[in-house]
């Protein structure tokens, strides 16, 4: 089973937002710390510059390697691995860390884009990013009937994910 979810940027008041779909994991407890982790590691702040390749793609995960509080390598470009492919089990190697979208790599597909007036009934959590107040709100709910069950400053403290 997945636990789906968003990862979009704010595009309006309140709940609006526009982003892409992600498959895996996608609790606060890995997928919001895993962007957390990102936000302040890899891109070093940028929230810009993460937002544009966040929403480049559709998601398979962003965090492979098989540890939940795992980021992937963001030095590599993204490409998915089928499971029969050797590279999906050598974690020696390491292509197997890369992040998985559905749009390269063993596959092609669209990007799926995802706004706050779409019926994705199968998606639970949301993690819209305000570019210009450096926040990540997640929310639940679906078709504009979103709750928002945190509001994280970027550059503030790290919040308790297992309390999210």
């Amino acid at each position: 089973m997945s636990t789906r979810a968003c990862i979009a940027i704010q595009t309006g008041p309140r709940n609006q937002f526009s982003g892409t779909y992600h498959h895996f994991d996608g609790y606060p407890t890995s997928l919001g710390r895993a962007l957390w982790t990102l936000y302040h590691g890899h891109f070093k702040g940028d929230l810009n510059k993460m937002v544009a390749t966040l929403l480049a793609h559709s998601w398979s995960t962003i965090q492979p390697g098989g540890t939940l509080d795992s980021v992937g390598d963001f030095n590599q470009e993204p490409g998915f691995i089928e499971y029969n492919n050797p590279l999906s089990e050598d974690k020696s190697n390491p292509e197997h860390y890369r992040p998985r979208c559905y749009c390269h790599g063993d596959r092609n597909e669209d990007t799926w884009e995802i706004t706050n007036t779409d019926d994705a009934w199968d998606i639970e959590w949301y993690y819209v990013f305000n570019t210009r107040t450096k926040c990540m709100r997640i929310l639940v709910g679906n078709k504009d009937k979103f709750k928002c069950v945190k509001s994280i400053k970027l550059d503030g403290d790290e919040p308790d994910w297992e309390a999210i």
